[in-house]
């Protein structure tokens, strides 16, 4: 997912600074936040000089930085920059939607006025909520704003603001036919990635355990999957299920399907920090990737789906477009979108006809 730091260096050669503007709320520990600090980090390795703007009041501690380092398991190489927002905690307890609702108002407001003080700036963004903002003020005269800006889901109502941007960065092919029937403009697909040396003390499989470590590694969202895997673990009642990722109100959901099938080879995991997922990687037979057929999946490039092809462990993926411009029947094992059936199925399969061979192939691949 580094690619477009090409098309950055091409059109900001006389500039000082890229800020790379986030709405992520530090030291937090979600796919967005990995993503955004490790891109950065390889932004920075290719001697783009990077600034991280981000929401808080504040700005960030050193032990809130040690914490970021310790979730993406690598030293951070940029410098932060928060832009004024009010975070309530006590708001957060009571109602969450309205804590975000008054973070997001609070920080457009903070950024307005950043960029009110900093009008010639190289923005890169993927934040939709501040895109129309930073459109606005692009078009002023006394503004000098250059917009690179990477594009994570398709909605139409964003056609004109996105037409403006200066450079654009999608993560699948899919966003990218869906804009150019709409936009005639040159896009970058800049799937995501991974970093393969977190992955080297991993070898690869030569047999699979009798009874199958099975393992998903992720957010409980439903559109995610996770249903599915417990209803195909009532199905393979020999083998063992682990879960990693969810919220304290996410496995207490998925522990009622659990209850309710009677089922005592599941187990759900909170979000952990990257070296003791990888112990967990390293003992797995299988990874799972149960995306369901859900609009939003036609636009996703998970990140975990390239930290799996490099893990040397065989995959067992649902059959949806986006995830198929990365891999295919060579490379992982593929079942129908939505259907336990067909997963339980295929990991019956594996049992029996595992081949590294398909697992060296996705690793050479994502590579």
């Amino acid at each position: 997912f580094f690619k477009a730091y090409i098309s950055m260096r091409k059109n900001t050669k006389n500039s000082t600074h890229i800020f790379y503007l986030s709405n992520t709320s530090l030291p937090a520990q979600s796919a967005n936040t990995f993503q955004s600090i490790t891109m950065c980090n390889e932004f920075k390795k290719e001697g783009i000089n990077l600034i991280f703007l981000f929401p808080k009041l504040t700005p960030l501690k050193d032990k809130d930085i040690l914490k970021v380092e310790k979730f993406i398991n690598s030293k951070i190489n940029f410098d932060f920059k928060n832009i004024f927002s009010l975070q309530l905690t006590f708001l957060k307890r009571i109602n969450e939607k309205s804590w975000f609702l008054v973070k997001n108002i609070t920080f457009r407001f903070g950024l307005f006025f950043f960029l009110m003080r900093n009008s010639k700036i190289n923005i890169y963004s993927r934040d939709l909520g501040s895109l129309r903002m930073i459109i606005f003020l692009k078009k002023l005269p006394f503004f000098n704003i250059k917009l690179f800006f990477e594009l994570h889901q398709y909605k139409r109502r964003y056609l004109i603001s996105l037409k403006q941007c200066d450079k654009l960065i999608v993560i699948n092919n899919n966003l990218k036919k869906a804009i150019s029937q709409n936009l005639n403009k040159e896009i970058l697909v800049a799937h995501d990635g991974v970093n393969l040396e977190e992955f080297t003390a991993l070898d690869f499989k030569t047999n699979l355990n009798k009874s199958l470590n099975i393992l998903y590694t992720g957010s409980f969202f439903k559109w995610k999957g996770v249903d599915i895997i417990i209803r195909a673990a009532k199905i393979c009642n020999d083998s063992q299920f682990k879960l990693i990722g969810g919220n304290e109100y996410e496995i207490n959901r998925l522990n009622q399907l659990i209850t309710k099938y009677k089922l005592n080879n599941v187990e759900l995991i909170l979000k952990i920090d990257r070296k003791r997922l990888l112990g967990y990687i390293k003992e797995a037979d299988i990874l799972l990737l149960p995306n369901t057929d859900d609009k939003i999946n036609k636009w996703t490039s998970p990140i975990k789906l390239f930290e799996y092809m490099a893990s040397k462990r065989i995959i067992i993926s649902s059959k949806i477009d986006s995830l198929q411009e990365i891999i295919d029947e060579n490379s992982a094992v593929l079942f129908f979108p939505n259907s336990h059936e067909d997963l339980a199925t295929k990991i019956t399969y594996l049992s029996m006809n595992y081949d590294v061979r398909m697992v060296k192939n996705a690793f050479e691949n994502v590579k």
